[in-house]
């Protein structure tokens, strides 16, 4: 399989689990921002298993990767920023 037939199917999965990445996302910054992160970490993995237990398509959640640039978050990491 070529590279770009790599990349497609990379996109094609990220755009199947859109919505539920989306929807967890914003939970989880509306709701457990002001929370410990064990806490956090804790309920988005309870909300992934009710995700799929009623059969929507969810991927490997990491708000990080769906939220922002790495490098911006690099860049502020190195200015003192907290990493969680």
């Amino acid at each position: 399989m070529g590279e770009w037939q790599l990349l497609l199917e990379k996109q094609k999965k990220k755009i199947s689990t859109l919505v539920c990445d989306t929807f967890i996302g914003a939970a989880l910054m509306t709701h457990l921002a002001p929370y410990p992160k064990p806490y956090r970490d804790f309920c988005v993995q309870k909300w992934l298993e009710y995700l799929v237990e009623i059969k929507m398509p969810t991927s490997d959640f990491n708000l990080v990767d769906i939220f922002s640039d790495k490098l911006l978050l690099r860049r502020w990491n190195l200015d003192g920023l907290s990493t969680d």
